[in-house]
């Protein structure tokens, strides 16, 4: 069991107090209700006693001014931006003030509003990349997957979600991390209306103020937020077909009063999905072809509740249950075929697996807004449950083509129950002032994992591979950031400490095994603003990657008597070091960058040149250097045309530290063009046309060949947008299935991955109530999931 802990974050705020000689001094911010930086906000001093414009100033990329003056007796400020409600706010006569505006949006109905081309769809922040969603003509009519597809330097396909540069991402949702992978985030995803969302950060080196798990970016996802009372919801559906059919079915109702805000959402998804791996083996004196083909029925359900209630103007808590289920049954069928100069025997291995896994995870925030300047408390904690059960069942059979003789059946019949605990909570503390912006925070996590594996089969070998285990972590981190703008020069420095206490129980004659290591990862960046359009900047940041939890389980799974897979106990953390230099415009954005892992590891397939097992297994094997330049160009000029375009030339270069392997170098590419068409002055009739090109690259101990992709899709919207139908084909003419070569040990393995690539999916959607967003709820994050194997 997880064991109770109880702690105490005390955060130390000092407060800076300067005196300002000669001039009068306002620095100040415009921000909206979330907190969001208004860009080019306009602000006026006006004489209030003369009625006439004293000066007039506008607000930099981060919201911030600054304004002097020999005094500000009888003066206002008047601020006011486009799509905003102008607000007055009377000064008083002193040196120095800061004052913080909050900025209402006007009320208009997003439905009416036409997009025009002239407004920027990509900003530069100092630490991100925004793409500015309501700008573009897919703001109407399209769901979160389509969006994000659009996002510079983003790369979306039906198993996840990536970004150009980065071996993994994760997806936040107002800043929150969202606990889901593969198809369900996938399907969540979909689940989320464009009309939704205001804009899409993409995170190429993520601050000090997030886990610094992963050599990964973060994609944030920033939905819109009013308080405009009442009721609204969607319910959509879908058809998915590839080889076989599935379905899909999701609802949402939100429901506002002025301090009460409830969430509720629930989706569901049946249906069947192909796939198939064929495996060619060249070893010293033989060689096999071990073909597996797989047929996955599953189902899942996911529903959540969130309730979020305003104690005051400046405080606010809330809380949220969500639970996921899924099952699966998988029928596949696996002939291996061995030879040597001639076939010698194969053996013909069906199977039947089942899995049923649920997730339930409570999280409860506290907000509290300090003073009016922008000072905020936030206060988070969480808690997630997560069960796996599954079972194998498979029989072998072989044939010796020497003797024409059978050479018997093995069966075996395996089962794995696993359980996850994971307890983490933490603060974060905002100071701005008129000096610097300081943030700091802090966080800690508890996990236990247990798992329990075990065996029966007529082969004894097999029946005694049971196994038990137990995993324990605890990580605490402390963080510190700072951002400072100097005229045209923005500047932020963070660092956060990381400390991780390990104890892994593993049976099978290893005894405990316990891991305690201290990280410092530093965060900086630089930029520098040309002009209102265009911005170039540096940054560099250190992460560290941990293993999953299932990685450090040497539990042996077995696939086929030949086939299995297992952790590796003492597998050790690995670090990451990225560095970017970026310059962008409001529709294009250029960047060199530098992704340096050491101590690399993964789970790879280990072969032997003299027995025919093919064993799966995570390993500390490579130290990888990628360089590359990135660059992506949004084309908006034509009313009736909206084209996404992006191009990567990066060298990879993976120095192996296992098995007889040389260092490989390579040059690769990947291109895409994303374009939409509206064809109908409404807006409410689009097509959409996208190819991607990806030239071979290196994965692992794998050289991928190349692949690409057309796919090709139509979407209508009806009865003032609230029904909106689509079709869209992915893959058009199976293109973007895998083929790999390795070479280890002296033995040459190739493999061709299928996936359901091709599929055709039919959906509509339907919007009921106010057509205004709700408030969301602020999740709690619990990044440790992430490294659930699901």
């Amino acid at each position: 069991m997880l064991k109770k802990n109880i702690f105490l974050f005390i955060v130390i705020i000092i407060s800076f107090s300067f005196k300002t000689f000669g001039q009068h001094i306002i620095t100040g911010s415009v921000s909206d209700i979330i907190k969001k930086p208004i860009k080019s906000a306009n602000i006026m001093l006006w004489d209030s006693v003369k009625n006439n414009l004293v000066s007039a100033h506008i607000t930099d990329s981060l919201g911030n001014f600054h304004i002097e003056a020999k005094n500000f007796l009888n003066v206002q400020l008047r601020i006011s931006s486009v799509g905003y409600q102008e607000r007055h706010v009377q000064v008083v006569d002193s040196l120095s003030q800061y004052i913080a505006v909050v900025l209402n949006e006007l009320p208009n109905n997003l439905a009416q509003i036409d997009i025009s081309s002239n407004r920027p769809l990509i900003e530069r922040k100092i630490d991100r990349l925004v793409f500015k969603v309501e700008n573009s003509v897919i703001a109407i009519g399209s769901d979160g997957y389509d969006i994000l597809s659009k996002a510079p330097g983003v790369r979306v396909g039906d198993t996840g979600v990536g970004i150009i540069g980065r071996n993994s991402v994760a997806v936040m949702v107002n800043s929150k991390i969202i606990n889901l992978s593969g198809n369900n985030l996938i399907t969540y995803l979909r689940s989320i209306s464009s009309n939704d969302i205001k804009e899409i950060e993409v995170i190429t080196n993520p601050p000090s103020k997030y886990d610094a798990a992963g050599n990964s970016g973060l994609i944030n996802i920033i939905l819109k937020k009013n308080t405009v009372l009442g009721y609204s919801g969607l319910v959509s559906t879908a058809i998915f077909l590839g080889k076989y059919a599935a379905a899909g079915l999701s609802g949402a109702f939100n429901y506002n009063t002025k301090k009460l805000h409830i969430n509720t959402s629930l989706s569901s998804g049946t249906g069947k999905y192909f796939s198939y791996n064929n495996y060619f083996i060249e070893r010293p004196f033989s060689s096999s072809n071990d073909y597996y083909q797989n047929v996955n029925q599953r189902s899942s359900l996911r529903g959540s509740i969130s309730l979020d209630y305003d104690l005051s103007k400046s405080s606010s808590i809330g809380i949220k249950y969500e639970q996921v289920n899924n099952d699966g049954k998988n029928k596949n069928k696996r002939l291996a075929e061995y030879r040597s100069s001639i076939l010698d025997s194969v053996i013909n291995t069906p199977g039947i697996s089942n899995s049923d896994n649920v997730s339930r995870s409570v999280f409860l925030y506290f907000q509290k807004k300090l003073d009016t300047t922008g000072k905020v408390l936030d206060f988070d904690v969480g808690y997630l449950d997560y069960n796996n059960g599954s079972d194998n069942t498979f029989l072998s059979r072989g044939f010796d083509f020497g003797t024409n003789l059978e050479t018997g059946q093995v069966d075996v019949n395996s089962s794995l129950n696993q359980g996850t605990k994971i307890f983490s909570s933490k603060v974060d503390l905002s100071l701005p002032n008129k000096i610097v912006n300081l943030e700091v925070g802090g966080k800690i996590s508890f996990i236990e994992t247990n798992s329990l594996t075990s065996y029966q089969s007529s082969l004894v070998s097999l029946a005694n591979q049971g196994n038990s285990f137990r995993y324990l972590e605890n990580i605490s981190a402390l963080y510190l950031s700072a951002q400072k703008t100097v005229k045209k020069f923005n500047i932020k420095v963070g660092l956060r400490a990381e400390n991780t206490v390990t104890n892994n129980y593993p049976s099978l004659g290893y005894v405990k095994i316990k891991q305690n290591y201290f990280n410092l990862l530093p965060t900086a960046y630089l930029n520098y603003k040309i002009n209102t359009k265009q911005t170039i900047g540096v940054s560099y940041g250190k992460r560290i990657n941990r293993a999953t939890y299932e990685s450090v389980n040497p539990a042996r799974l077995y696939t086929s008597t030949y086939n299995y897979e297992e952790g590796t106990p003492n597998l050790q953390p690995s670090k990451s070091h990225v560095f970017e230099v970026n310059y962008n415009t409001d529709k294009f954005s250029s960047s060199i960058y530098g992704n340096l892992v050491r101590n690399g590891f993964a789970w790879i397939t280990l072969l032997a040149p003299d027995n025919v097992y093919s064993v799966l297994k995570p390993q500390n094997f490579v130290d990888i250097s990628i360089y590359g330049l990135s660059e992506s160009y949004t084309f908006n000029k034509l009313s009736w045309l909206e084209s996404y375009n992006q191009l990567s030339l990066y060298h990879e270069k993976y120095v192996y530290t296992i098995g007889s392997i040389n260092t490989v170098n390579n040059l690769s590419a990947y291109f895409s063009t994303d374009n939409t068409l509206v064809l109908n002055k409404k807006k409410t009739l689009r097509a959409n046309i996208k190819f991607y090109y990806q030239f071979p690259e290196i994965s692992d101990l794998n050289k991928r060949e190349d692949y690409y992709a057309l796919n090709l899709g139509v979407s209508a919207g009806f009865a003032q947008r609230k029904i909106n139908i689509s079709l869209n084909a992915t893959d058009i003419f199976k293109t973007s299935r895998l083929s790999s070569t390795s070479f280890i040990n002296n033995v040459r393995r190739r493999v061709d991955d299928y996936n359901d690539n091709r599929n055709f999916r039919l959906s509509v959607s339907y919007r009921f109530g106010n057509d205004k967003n709700n408030k969301r709820f602020k999740d709690s994050t619990i990044e440790e999931s992430d490294r659930i194997k699901k």
